[in-house]
């Protein structure tokens, strides 16, 4: 086996792992949300709607990026020594194990009102931390990343903890247009990135 396939194949096994997880995420989310206490009959409440919506918003862009992070990982240290390409790959990993874990658990508290969005700032605060990290994968967007998602949580956190509101509904509805806000400038601002032309490397 070339040492070009061992690296794709070491990639693809994180890609899978991590896809694996949140798999399971969207259906513990859809489960919460849609299923009756365990009756198996479906019902639709809108009081929970704020929170997965937001879940969703969410988790798509972060496993998107994950798999073109790891697509551009691949191109770009294919020609470095092996203990160059561990270390990449094992920060990584450990993030994006962290990522999908924290996004299980916003799948797990979608009934839980304002404990989900605090959740979605520590998402946002760990993916900011990694992408810095990963500077030289990561540069041709990486100020986008962080411009996106700093705003996104100090808007996030001002709302929780500093606006006072009489309806506590109000507040998460709010919450989840910030979400979806900050989900359309990550795409927007970073549509390259996601979505390479076809004369771009990967």
């Amino acid at each position: 086996m070339t040492s070009e396939k061992s690296i794709e194949r070491s990639i693809d096994t994180l890609q899978r792992i991590y896809t694996v997880i949140a798999a399971l995420a969207f259906n513990e989310a859809l489960k919460r949300t849609f299923l009756q206490g365990g009756a198996g009959g479906i019902e639709l409440d809108l009081t929970r709607m704020p929170e997965l919506i937001a879940f969703i918003v969410t988790a798509v862009p972060f496993v998107h990026g994950m798999n073109r992070h790891l697509d551009k990982t691949l191109t770009t240290i294919l020609d470095d020594n092996r203990r160059g390409l561990f270390v990449v790959l094992l920060i990584d990993f450990l993030v994006f194990m962290a990522e999908t874990c924290i996004l299980f658990l916003l799948a797990s508290s979608v009934k839980s009102e304002i404990f989900f969005f605090r959740l979605l700032i520590l998402l946002l605060l760990v993916d900011l931390v990694w992408s810095f990290i990963t500077w030289p994968i990561t540069k041709s967007v990486v100020w986008r990343w962080a411009a996106v998602n700093i705003i996104a949580m100090l808007v996030l956190a001002t709302i929780i903890y500093a606006v006072p509101f009489g309806n506590p509904m109000s507040r998460l509805w709010i919450l989840m247009a910030v979400a979806v806000v900050r989900t359309a400038f990550d795409y927007w601002l970073a549509w390259e990135f996601y979505f390479p032309r076809a004369d771009q490397a990967a």
